[in-house]
């Protein structure tokens, strides 16, 4: 295991290291996003480490921001950007020397970072996996809604009254939070050490979540609420979409159109395909659908705690490693 400090011009970003990180190794390295924006790294070490239970080296990184990179509290709002994150991974990348071939997995906002990543087409990502992320924020807050509504009786109207007083600090509050936690966010009670720790990071310096969704889970308000629609869509060249929740479609060449047309489903967290069109006319804004019916938010998804929450391009057709 290593630990270092990558210095690029926004600052310095933190990021361990765990196996052998090898360029040319068979096994293809993992690049873990965590969620958020700002709740650190801590949370995704299981996944590090059951990766590099099958000789495959992974990455675990701070976003800048947050954990043990650089805190910039001062910052204009309309510095913390998804572009933001997007250059810090490519920097990441090219600084650990795999740029030409590495995976991704991303958590809740991270895997909304990868989505909008790969729609890029970078040449050396291998396979992007997203895990409880939303496609499109609008449809994240009415699930986090429906979810909230359906908790014991009681606890939404807690929820609500607080957040419309601007009351979210009160220990009734967080109390009542703390039970939709238990039921959507982490099943094992108490939490492990590892998730309080990505909680307690993120309370003492809420200043990327703040900016980029909002204080309020059911308002979100952010640069995530306002900037990504399934992360803008999925370009129709970027033909396959790995889903931790299991499924990997790939579109025939011939399937490529204007607009186009990319068909994804990621198991029990959509129950019906959605369909995204996207125009490579720049001046025609992506619009997105369902195949039935909106998809729903049935896996965990990571929501900061005790802060005012809730909220590629491949080359030849080899194998995948």
């Amino acid at each position: 295991m290593t630990e270092s400090v990558m210095t690029w011009e926004q600052g310095d970003t933190w990021y361990r290291i765990v196996g052998d990180l090898d360029p040319s190794a068979a096994q293809v390295p993992l690049v873990v996003l965590h969620g958020g924006p700002g709740a650190c790294h801590d949370y995704t070490i299981p996944i590090a480490e059951l990766a590099n239970r099958t000789g495959r080296a992974a990455v675990l990184y701070d976003q800048i921001g947050c954990g043990l990179s650089s805190h910039m509290p001062d910052q204009p709002a309309d510095f913390w950007t998804v572009d933001l994150f997007k250059t810090e991974l490519t920097e990441l990348l090219k600084h650990l020397g795999i740029a030409g071939r590495y995976n991704l997995v991303g958590q809740s906002w991270g895997g909304m970072l990868g989505m909008d990543y790969a729609i890029d087409q970078p040449a050396g990502l291998n396979t992007l996996g997203v895990c409880d992320s939303p496609a499109r924020m609008d449809l994240w807050v009415s699930e986090a809604n429906r979810l909230r509504a359906e908790l014991p009786p009681g606890v939404d109207e807690t929820l609500q009254r607080h957040e419309d007083a601007g009351t979210t600090e009160s220990p009734e509050y967080q109390d009542a939070m703390q039970v939709f936690y238990d039921k959507h966010v982490c099943r094992v009670v108490p939490n492990p050490d590892f998730v309080t720790r990505s909680f307690a990071k993120l309370a003492e310096d809420p200043t990327v979540y703040y900016t980029m969704n909002g204080p309020a889970n059911s308002t979100a308000s952010g640069h995530c609420a306002r900037g990504i629609s399934l992360t803008t869509c999925m370009a129709s060249q970027f033909r396959h979409f790995s889903s931790a929740a299991g499924t990997t479609k790939r579109l025939p060449r011939s399937s490529a159109k204007s607009p186009s047309e990319f068909r994804i489903t990621s198991g029990s967290s959509l129950r019906k395909a959605a369909t995204c069109r996207t125009s490579r006319n720049p001046s025609v804004s992506p619009r997105c659908s369902t195949a039935s019916s909106p998809p729903t938010t049935e896996s965990c998804t990571f929501i900061p705690p005790r802060v005012h929450h809730l909220r590629g391009k491949r080359g030849a057709n080899g194998p995948r490693n």
